[in-house]
């Protein structure tokens, strides 16, 4: 019962964070395929092959509104160390999905 009201009230209310508000629907979580950015996490992989990023620096991942940022995140974030990680219109359960690859 309260995880019912509580997923009507989350749909009804937008979060802001890092500036940007994302409004919460309901959906069923979590996605039928967990794999569908494979194609994306393997090329950030490859990218970091040769060149693995540096230790201490802040990982940026989410959705596209993380991806479309990774052309400016160094110059507006300036002087942090940023690796950008964003992926197509990823979701929570995406990213945790992703997380030892993307992050750890």
């Amino acid at each position: 019962m309260l995880q019912t009201w509580l997923g009507r009230f989350a749909s009804a209310v937008g979060v802001a964070a890092m500036g940007f508000c994302a409004t919460f629907a309901l959906a069923e979580y979590p996605p039928d395929d967990l794999e569908r950015y494979r194609g994306a996490i393997d090329n950030y992989l490859a990218s970091e092959a040769d060149a693995p990023p540096p230790k201490g620096a802040i990982v940026g991942t989410g959705s596209s509104s993380m991806l479309f940022w990774r052309g400016r995140i160094q110059e507006d974030l300036a002087p942090l160390t940023i690796i950008p990680r964003g992926f197509g219109g990823s979701t929570m359960p995406d990213l945790r999905h992703f997380l030892d690859e993307l992050v750890f």
